[in-house]
């Protein structure tokens, strides 16, 4: 599903993975942003994948990192 679609459903739980992956770094900052208004509503939650850390929005408060073989 297209990420605008997703917002327009407006849902509790959103579940991104690899969002930013193929924008160049102008959308890539004008999504995050999206994301993170998003993230602002208290009743939202987020669970975001991604293999940058750099791309993860300042609304996230959790981590769960994967480490290979360990």
């Amino acid at each position: 599903m297209p990420l605008g679609q997703a917002f327009v459903k407006n849902p509790a739980l959103l579940i991104l993975d690899e969002p930013l992956h193929g924008l160049d770094v102008s959308n890539k900052l004008k999504t995050k942003k999206i994301i993170e208004d998003y993230c602002m509503d208290s009743d939202k939650s987020l669970i975001y994948v991604t293999h940058y850390t750099n791309e993860i929005p300042d609304c996230i408060n959790n981590q769960f990192l994967l480490i290979k073989n360990k």
